[in-house]
């Protein structure tokens, strides 16, 4: 009866069944269903969610569980990045850090997590003591900061949508100092974006001298261009 009320909840039902549809066309059968498989826990938490009557001090229990979970999981990868924890398997590059699952998911998971804990630090502002305040700015410039770290561009994209879409719908409630640093966030975001963008694009078309021996002669006896 719960599933039948939460109608929000069927479109994600179905594009989960999008992709059980799309068997029929898939050329390695065997990925995906890997694939559909990674996949499963969204539709089972989805359902799971939708199919029982949450009060709002069980559902911010979730969001917090949800958030000191993700929080969790980007220090256990900051081991993995200063060397202090070794994972069975080799981490060649800094996307491999995040052990658990893919770090795209971890990115917007702690992107998640920040959005979390801003709304709970403005529903329970007036009981939030100084120390708590100073722990919640920590973890939240933690988790921005790790979602430049693993170089998740998914993320900063979504980050970008949720800064604007924060300071349309809350303008009339924040305070000009508040409004003046997302503002300032977003283009500093922004400014880092476009220099890192402009480095690849530069790294790309860049001819770097290898230091390998070329043959100067084909077999035919003429010169290559190298």
């Amino acid at each position: 009866n719960n599933l039948k009320k939460c109608k929000f909840l069927w479109p994600f039902v179905l594009l989960f069944f999008l992709h059980v549809l799309w068997l029929i066309r898939a050329n390695d059968l065997t990925g995906a269903i890997n694939d559909i498989n990674s996949k499963l826990p969204l539709i089972i938490f989805t359902l799971a969610i939708g199919s029982v009557s949450l009060t709002k001090k069980q559902l911010c229990f979730i969001l917090q569980v949800f958030a000191a979970a993700v929080l969790i999981s980007t220090l256990v990868s900051l081991l993995v990045y200063l060397g202090l924890y070794t994972p069975k398997k080799p981490v060649d590059n800094i996307r491999r850090i995040s052990i658990f699952i893919s770090h795209i998911r971890l990115g917007l998971m702690s992107l998640m997590s920040i959005c979390i804990i801003l709304y709970l630090w403005f529903k329970k502002r007036d009981k939030l003591q100084f120390w708590h305040k100073i722990i919640l700015c920590v973890a939240i410039l933690w988790l921005s900061y790790f979602i430049v770290l693993v170089q998740t561009v998914t993320s900063w994209v979504a980050l970008f949508v949720v800064l604007i879409v924060a300071l349309i719908v809350y303008r009339k409630h924040l305070k000009k100092w508040q409004k003046i640093a997302i503002v300032t966030f977003f283009a500093v975001t922004c400014v880092t974006g476009a220099i890192f963008v402009e480095n690849v694009v530069t790294n790309f078309y860049k001819i770097r001298d290898t230091n390998t021996e070329l043959p100067e002669l084909t077999k035919q006896g003429n010169p290559y261009f190298h």
